[in-house]
């Protein structure tokens, strides 16, 4: 049995895990924060452990392995963990330069961050009355841009080995570069090759690139060149 070293007396309520190119496996958890697992004491330990503090709630851990980079989502907004320096970034502190800082919705906290295998930083933030704003950060060419979306139906993106990334939740949309916008796709739920849903719980690609979406109404196969799902 792994054994964990909570901070609290809350219930432990795990929502993600990531391991790095060094091996530390990271956990999130809800009201607490960052984990890692101690392997010489086979136990999860705070991260102030390993790294120093930051002074809000880490939400979410995602890597650049080619930089070295951490990027966190915490209460404080969107932050940035320069291991080999042992120095946080942010909006108020920016010594590189990075464009990822530019944007308000960033500094008062996304909803949540996706960071794809082409470098790509994902960030959504809903603004109330006014849907969500999503950006689009192209991390080795230090770009941001702001994505045409009024919808504030998502709860996460996913990104398949062909490089077009989807945003699901409650609709299902994909990004096109070409307009900057994500384009939804329609339910049909009298189509026998359609997709009929009231929230998407998951999105899956196989070593075959067969997508898999889970929803709250079934299990979808779906051909992204042709958009049938089965």
């Amino acid at each position: 049995k792994i054994n964990f070293k909570k901070r609290g007396e809350e219930p432990i309520d795990i929502t993600s895990f990531l391991q790095d190119a060094n091996g530390v496996i990271w956990m999130t958890v809800k009201k607490d924060g960052l984990y890692f697992f101690d392997t010489s004491k086979n136990i999860f330990s705070f991260y102030t452990s390993l790294w120093p503090g930051f002074p809000a709630t880490i939400l979410s851990i995602d890597e650049d392995k080619r930089s070295g980079y951490y990027w966190l989502n915490t209460k404080n907004g969107l932050v940035v963990y320069n291991e080999k320096k042992r120095e946080y970034y942010h909006q108020k502190y920016n010594p590189k330069g990075l464009q990822c800082f530019n944007s308000p919705a960033i500094s008062s906290g996304p909803d949540f961050i996706y960071k794809d295998n082409n470098d790509i930083l994902w960030i959504h933030k809903k603004i109330n009355g006014e849907g969500s704003v999503i950006h689009r950060y192209d991390i080795r060419n230090n770009e941001l841009i702001t994505v045409q979306n009024k919808d504030n139906t998502f709860g996460s993106f996913f990104t398949d080995a062909s490089g077009t990334t989807w945003a699901y939740g409650y609709s299902l949309a994909r990004y096109d570069k070409k307009t900057n916008r994500f384009i939804e796709i329609p339910k049909k739920s009298e189509s026998l090759y359609g997709i009929d849903f009231n929230e998407i719980q998951n999105m899956y690609e196989d070593d075959e690139n067969n997508i898999f979406i889970m929803t709250d109404m079934g299990l979808y196969n779906c051909n992204p060149g042709r958009q049938i799902f089965t």
